[in-house]
């Protein structure tokens, strides 16, 4: 196999299971058990991400 495969992480995964859901806006207390998410979500131009 010659060609390169690509991966998302779990947080990307996440992110995109919000797009197909139509979720456009997202609130957080933001911690350290899920920073691969928060990376995501800032990372998702099309998702506000709304820290509390």
């Amino acid at each position: 196999m010659t060609g390169t495969q690509e991966f998302m992480t779990g947080g990307q995964a996440i992110v995109e299971l919000f797009r197909r859901n139509g979720i456009d806006r997202v609130f957080t207390v933001p911690g350290e058990s899920f920073l691969p998410v928060i990376d995501a979500l800032h990372d998702a131009p099309d998702i506000d991400l709304m820290v509390c």
